[in-house]
């Protein structure tokens, strides 16, 4: 029998096996999958290594365990919410006892190794492996309230959990254990030639030049030998050749969505790898895949029961790329897709990053004014070299609960860190809310995507092109006057730039309509008594004009960041008034300035307005932190 008869027949006899054994210790039937799998993929890199013994299963099995060990997310059977009651009830009485104390049980009840066997297995004695034995199958009676004799049947009660689990074929994980073998062949030579050089041996090559490491390896990867399994956090010694094809079961299932966010009877419509039509499976996207040489790629939709605001729609995108380094390029490109939102009027409401998921993440989100509105939570985790987007739509200006959101991200990204080249896996997700990245042309200024709809207008804002010398200031109003051009108080303007928003397919709109932005940049001291003097004339304007009236809407210092918004209200005739928003922010020394004049009902909903000013101070800080 061949060597590769050996692994596939080992490979087909054992994995059911060590499937449960691994779930029985972790509860988490994804990370055991695929710790299973990369196990397998790892025995046959050591095959002389794994066979050296009588029994190869016994390489695998502790290895395996360990996997699933390091990757499996804690008690994430609490949001399977179809889980026979049987197996919840095991899982969550197995969950009570230490690492070893389950070890113990599923040797015994799972593995059928002999008591010496199982005891050297561990590093313990017979005597302390039986009374561990013992206590656990004690621990685990008490919790299911349960006969200790009953504690084996619990055990192997855990089988119809597995049924249904695809498997990728033998000959594939042969194929990534050969590269990773080979290699590792490539670092050892490599690291003999350095060896030879440190020892003084020196060795000519026919052209006259002396031999040197980098040339050696010139086009071979230099990954570890261990790749995607046991290496980097974040899957970066992995290399293209280790690519493995994505299955239906690496993506997001029902029960993942079930009970965890709103809508019930949720359903998989349909999974493929996106190549049909334009590939724009969703928000911000703009173009097929983020990243242009990807290994592979899988799209699914998943979509709630009902109808209009209680139907809920889930698409999860994701995207296999050769290394971490492309997949955090990627990641990268999607923050910057969905913080400058270019799609039909779509505006951008908050960004989260996620902590505890994967080895990056972020939740962002957004709001389609088109008829009917939509509110669309969009979601970007990065795991080794992959990449999975989530996104999760509902008619309507609801947001949903958005920590609830998160765990399905944090279910997607631990459908995938089992695979070759992942890294973290889905935890507990943490939010905070944070700024977007800059996107403009002028790094500290606003976009297209976040400026909020106008009542009675369903045509898209425009933005005009930046101008960097700024010779007036639309933004100011008549009671401020303010210059970003020359100098403050002997201190010249820095970074200084102006651009104007309008709507112009909106026809029936004045011609004063519209909305501006001033950005520039002094001393923080200056900045600091601008923004002073400043209040100090919008505050006597009335007294200067008594036309004029003014209202403060919001004023707040935080720090280096300060806000302050205002209302101008000027009377041009007795039956005719001019209206005008008008912001003020700093992020210490730089300064933004907002003017929005409407068109009497053409204007932003209540609070919209200081929302803006708020994501003015956003833009600015982000533009002035990225540098």
């Amino acid at each position: 029998m061949t060597e590769q008869q050996d692994f596939d027949d080992l490979y087909a006899e054992a994995r059911e096996r060590l499937l449960l054994q691994a779930y029985a210790l972790t509860g988490d039937l994804r990370a055991s999958r695929g710790a299973v799998r990369e196990t397998f993929v790892s025995a046959w890199q050591h095959w002389r290594q794994a066979t050296r013994g009588s029994d190869p299963e016994a390489w695998v099995r502790p290895r395996a365990w360990a996997l699933a060990h390091r990757r499996h997310t804690t008690h994430v059977w609490h949001r399977e919410k179809s889980l026979d009651p049987g197996v919840r009830r095991t899982l969550e009485a197995l969950s009570s006892l230490s690492w070893t104390q389950r070890r113990v049980l599923v040797l015994v009840h799972l593995a059928a190794v002999s008591l010496p066997d199982a005891a050297r297995e561990l590093g313990l004695t017979v005597d302390a492996f039986t009374s561990e034995l013992q206590r656990s199958t004690a621990a685990v009676a008490l919790a299911a309230e349960v006969p200790s004799s009953h504690v084996p049947i619990m055990l192997r009660g855990l089988e119809p959990a597995l049924e249904g689990v695809r498997w990728s074929r033998a000959a594939r994980l042969r194929r990534a254990g050969t590269t990773r073998r080979r290699t590792a062949v490539v670092v050892g030579v490599g690291l003999v030639a350095a060896a030879v050089v440190v020892s003084g041996v020196v060795v000519d090559d026919p052209d006259g030049a002396r031999p040197r490491l980098d040339r050696a390896l010139t086009g071979v990867s230099t990954a570890g030998a261990g790749a995607g399994v046991e290496g980097s956090a974040d899957g970066s010694s992995t290399s293209a050749a280790d690519a493995v094809a994505l299955v239906d079961d690496d993506m997001l299932a029902a029960d993942d969505l079930e009970g965890v966010v709103a809508g019930k009877g949720w359903k998989v419509l349909e999974t493929d790898h996106n190549v049909d039509g334009d590939g724009l499976v969703l928000p911000c996207q703009q173009t097929r895949y983020a990243d242009e040489d990807v290994q592979d790629a899988l799209v699914r939709t998943l979509r709630s029961a009902g109808s209009g605001a209680e139907r809920l729609t889930a698409t999860q995108m994701t995207e296999e790329s050769a290394d971490a380094l492309a997949a955090r390029a990627s990641y990268t490109l999607w923050s910057q897709w969905v913080s400058g939102c270019t799609d039909t009027r779509t505006q951008l409401l908050a960004v989260r990053d996620v902590a505890g998921v994967g080895d990056q993440a972020f939740q962002v989100v957004l709001r389609d004014w088109s008829s009917p509105t939509t509110t669309e939570v969009v979601q970007v985790a990065r795991t080794g070299r992959y990449l999975t987007v989530v996104a999760l739509e509902r008619r309507g200006t609801a947001t949903g609960s958005l920590p609830a959101a998160a765990r399905t991200l944090s279910s997607a990204v631990s459908g995938l860190c089992g695979l070759v080249g992942a890294g973290a896996c889905g935890g507990s997700p943490t939010l905070t809310e944070t700024d977007p990245v800059p996107v403009a042309e002028v790094p500290t200024m606003l976009v297209d995507a976040d400026l909020p709809p106008v009542t009675g207008v369903s045509a898209d804002w425009a933005g005009s092109e930046t101008d960097t010398k700024v010779a007036t200031n639309p933004a100011a109003t008549r009671c401020d006057e303010t210059s970003f051009s020359g100098r403050y108080r002997g201190v010249r303007f820095t970074d200084t730039a102006t651009r104007t928003f309008l709507i112009p397919d909106a026809t029936k709109l004045p011609v004063e309509f519209g909305l501006t932005e001033t950005v520039g940049a002094l001393p923080v001291a200056r900045a600091k008594a601008l923004v002073t003097h400043v209040a100090a004339r919008m505050s006597s304007c009335s007294d200067r004009d008594p036309g004029t009236k003014v209202r403060v809407v919001r004023t707040r210092t935080d720090g280096a960041d300060q806000v302050s918004v205002w209302r101008v209200t000027v009377e041009v005739t007795a039956r005719k008034s001019v209206v005008y928003d008008m912001a003020l922010v700093r992020h210490g020394g730089a300064l933004a300035q907002v003017g929005f004049v409407p068109a009497g009902r053409r204007t932003f909903a209540d609070g919209a307005f200081t929302a803006l000013a708020e994501r003015a101070l956003a833009r600015l800080r982000a533009g002035v932190e990225a540098g």
